[in-house]
């Protein structure tokens, strides 16, 4: 089966491996459940990702989920995506940084 392309990056983000290190999702699923913990509405805000990216970022990782079932770190990542988003609507009602 072929992936999805790879969504939109913010501009100084040049790999998928950078975004990762830059959210800190680490590897699997639990790792990304627990980042959605600690990650803050201002640390989103510094990587650039922007409401757009993130629910790209979401899809991307829902396709990726349901293409690959046994990709230890598929579903994590998208919630933690969605979470992402809800930080960002959050943020932009004026209860972000």
């Amino acid at each position: 089966m072929k992936k999805p392309p790879v969504p939109i990056r913010p501009p100084d983000v040049m790999t998928l491996r950078e975004l990762g290190e830059r959210i800190a999702w680490s590897t699997g699923d639990d790792a990304a459940l627990r980042r959605m913990q600690t990650i803050t509405s201002c640390e989103i805000q510094h990587i650039g990702l922007t409401q757009r990216m993130a629910v790209e970022w979401y899809r991307f990782y829902i396709d990726i989920k349901r293409l690959f079932p046994r990709n230890p770190s598929a579903r994590g990542r998208a919630k933690l995506m969605y979470h992402i988003c809800r930080e960002l609507t959050i943020a932009e009602n004026g209860e972000g940084c």
